[in-house]
């Protein structure tokens, strides 16, 4: 894995997140340098969070945003997220449909790296219809070239099939 280059979203940095967030960011390195992303809602603090409440990442290429993402760790999924987290995805989705931009909620389970994907407005629709869609890891990847209209490779999808020693390793 190639090294972190501006070290904006790094487990090194003096700015802590919880370890499954620190994680999910090593991994979303792993999938390719053209999906740089940039963590928007980071809290600043000087100990490690205990609960996770998720990172929002503007999805970028080229210096432009294709796509806001919220990551979330799976169990967030059942803890009746919409009323939850009501107070980010509303000004998230704002912001979102101001830009014309896609806007997903992410829960990912760092187990199997499946994730369980929904389309928080018409733009996310645009690409995975108006319902939650199951992901594994290598379609969601490929979802994230697709979205900035970039072609990858076949095999680079295949390092994150199933079956793929580095589709098990949790990062």
């Amino acid at each position: 894995m190639r090294q972190e280059q501006h070290f904006y979203r790094d487990e090194e940095l003096l700015v802590r997140m919880t370890s499954w967030d620190g994680d999910f960011s090593v991994r979303h390195r792993m999938w390719g340098r053209e999906l740089f992303a940039t963590d928007t809602d980071h809290v600043v603090t000087d100990c490690p969070f205990r609960v996770s409440d998720g990172v929002l990442f503007k999805e970028n290429y080229n210096f432009r945003p294709w796509a806001f993402v919220e990551y979330k760790h799976i169990n967030a999924w059942f803890l009746g997220w919409r009323k939850k987290y009501e107070y980010q995805w509303r000004p998230d989705r704002w912001t979102a449909n101001k830009c014309e931009l896609p806007y997903f909620y992410n829960f990912y389970d760092r187990e199997g790296w499946n994730m369980v994907v929904y389309p928080m407005n018409a733009y996310a629709e645009e690409w995975i219809g108006s319902k939650p869609v199951l992901f594994e890891e290598w379609e969601w990847v490929k979802l994230l070239y697709e979205v900035r209209y970039l072609i990858v490779s076949k095999e680079h999808l295949d390092r994150f099939r199933k079956g793929n020693p580095i589709a098990r390793t949790a990062a």
